[in-house]
Parts: C-alpha cells; sequence; structure tokens
C-alpha cells in the first residue's frame, strides 16, 4: 500500500501514514524495516521537491502581482526569497523560467519602480514644504495611480491631510 501510493498515486502523506504502520507492527523483520525506511527517504524527498515547487510558483505569482500593483517592500522580499532559492540550484519543473532568468525579469522592473516611487515622493515632499498643496495633492493621486498596494500610500496621504490642516 505504501509502495503504491507513493510511487503510483503520487500520495506521499498516505505513504507516510503505511510505512509508520509497518516500522510499528514489523519491526522485527529487518529486511521490511529497511525497505521501509528506503521508500520513507524517497517518499520524503519526493514531498520535499513538491513544498519547494509550490513554494518557487507562489513565489512567482506573487512577485509578479507585488511590482504590478506597486507593492515594492513585498517585491524586495520576494525577490530575496528567489535569489535563495537560486543560491540552493533549485530548478522548477515544468515549463517554468529558472530563478535566473525570473531575478533577471524582475529585478530590473523593482529597480524602476523603486526610482520612480522614490523620485515621486522627493517631488510629493517638495510640494508639502513650500506649501503648493494642489501640486501635492496631484502628486499624490499620481503616486496613488501607479503604486496602489504600496505600504506607504497611506502614510502619504496623511502627511497631505496634515500639511493642509496645518495651512488652513
Amino acid at each position: 500500500k505504501a509502495r503504491r501510493a507513493a510511487e503510483q498515486d503520487n500520495d506521499y502523506a498516505l505513504a507516510m501514514r503505511h510505512l509508520d504502520t509497518i516500522e510499528r507492527d514489523y519491526a522485527d523483520i529487518g529486511d521490511v524495516v529497511r525497505r521501509a525506511g528506503d521508500l520513507r527517504k524517497t517518499a520524503q524527498a519526493a514531498l520535499d521537491e513538491r513544498r519547494a515547487q509550490t513554494r518557487y510558483e507562489t513565489i512567482l505569482t506573487n512577485l509578479a502581482a507585488a511590482v504590478q500593483v506597486g507593492n515594492l517592500p513585498q517585491a524586495d522580499e520576494l525577490m530575496a526569497e528567489l535569489k535563495r532559492l537560486k543560491d540552493k540550484d533549485f530548478q522548477p519543473k515544468g515549463d517554468l523560467q529558472s530563478p535566473e532568468a525570473a531575478i533577471a525579469q524582475y529585478e530590473k522592473q523593482i529597480r524602476t519602480a523603486q526610482q520612480s516611487y522614490d523620485g515621486d515622493k522627493r517631488i510629493l515632499e517638495v510640494h508639502l514644504k513650500q506649501g503648493h498643496m494642489e501640486q501635492a495633492r496631484q502628486k499624490l493621486s499620481q503616486i496613488k495611480q501607479r503604486f496602489p498596494g504600496h505600504p506607504e500610500i497611506s502614510e502619504l496621504e496623511e502627511s497631505v491631510t496634515a500639511a493642509a490642516a496645518a495651512g488652513q
């Protein structure tokens, strides 16, 4: 049952449960225990590989979403995870791009977006310091359009609101 679950059904969790039963009920039979141990190692390696593959797919999906909505801090975190996978020589299965290709694709996008965000934020701060509230509101609107998922948006909104209240 354990072999069928692992080799034919690819149900590694079920294989692990069967192997636990084998080891518990037939511990006196050395060959069965050795074969169960070997099968356990194979099933565990397959589970680890499946988890890594799923994690990689999740990272790519979340990274694309973070870049699209302008959540640059999250994109940086996901990029760091991607680099760790690359350093571990992870190679995805199927038609997924390699970690190296994904890093090359997103690194430039993130860097360009970060430079744009930083520049827009500095311009907003200058408008606020100079008391140009209309320009500040317009710049904030532009930032919100371009980076709707950035976690600092509410902070920027508060600073514009506070500056407007102080100016009145």
